[in-house]
């Protein structure tokens, strides 16, 4: 027995002895003394700084050519713009022919660009006081008379922008209008709150009621005033020549100036459906 009792003893030693050993061997390198050289550090790289945007360059307008002139009218009022074709012109129905002399009856001179303009005022020669031509265009004044002419029609279009979306909301509305109609028909016929459901069909009826009359109205102001012939510059030539050149509006142009904003809905509705006869034509000056 007292020998089974010391091999035992003398196992577990011997097993004791082994596992320290292991572990000794397994122990991580101890770190550098003080002094020594430490391993060096891993530092994220630096990302590289981005790269300046290139801003676009300016778009350069051709320059818009023709000869200066000068007008003062009988009024008082002075009228400076451009002249892109003959000097003395008739109207001949809705076309312009050059005219023999200034004496010719109706005969008159197209100014271009006058008032910031992006068009022609017809100034007849009859209300001159006085007309002088100081010289062509130079490059650069045609330069600056485009770039002002494109801010002016970007305006415009922004105004033509917002009209477009008030349309867009008022067809929104109607056709809201038509579900609810519809939806309250079909609840008054279940029977379910049917006071409230008459007064909410009649309601919506009555929406959609107002709408398709105002698309009726903008459909009659069209066939009076076809958009092939009426544009809206057509409104300030109108007033131009009322204040400028004291002559009054005709019965039909008075007409499409009390409902020129009803007009302007449909007109923009049918600048969309016909964006090539609506789409500007480029003019070129005639020969002098």
């Amino acid at each position: 027995m007292a020998r089974t009792a010391t091999a035992a003893v003398l196992a577990c030693l011997l097993l004791a002895g082994l596992a320290v050993t292991a572990s000794a061997q397994a122990a991580p390198p101890l770190p550098p003394k003080p002094g020594g050289t430490a391993p060096p550090r891993l530092t994220p790289p630096v990302p590289a700084p981005p790269k300046p945007q290139k801003t676009p360059p300016p778009v350069e307008r051709p320059a818009l050519s023709g000869e200066k002139v000068e007008i003062l009218l009988r009024s008082g009022v002075l009228i400076t713009g451009v002249v892109r074709g003959p000097r003395c012109e008739v109207i001949v129905g809705n076309a312009y022919r050059p005219a023999k002399d200034r004496e010719a009856p109706g005969a008159g001179i197209r100014v271009w660009f006058a008032f910031g303009l992006n068009g022609y005022l017809f100034v007849p020669y009859e209300a001159m006081k006085e007309i002088r031509f100081p010289g062509e265009l130079s490059p650069e004044e045609g330069r600056k008379l485009a770039e002002s002419l494109a801010e002016g029609q970007k305006k415009a279009e922004e105004d033509r922008i917002k009209v477009a979306e008030r349309l867009k909301a008022m067809k929104e509305a109607a056709a809201k209008a038509k579900a609810k109609e519809r939806e309250g028909a079909g609840t008054a016929a279940e029977g379910e709150g049917s006071g409230k459901a008459e007064g909410a069909r009649k309601g919506a009826k009555g929406g959609a009621t107002a709408a398709e009359e105002r698309m009726k109205k903008i459909r009659a102001l069209l066939e009076r005033f076809p958009p092939e012939k009426w544009k809206p510059s057509r409104l300030e030539e109108i007033k131009r020549r009322a204040v400028i050149l004291d002559l009054y509006p005709t019965e039909e142009e008075r007409a499409f100036m009390d409902h020129y904003d009803l007009w302007l809905q449909g007109y923009e509705l049918w600048r969309r459906e016909h964006p090539e006869e609506a789409a500007p034509k480029s003019t070129k000056p005639a020969s002098r």
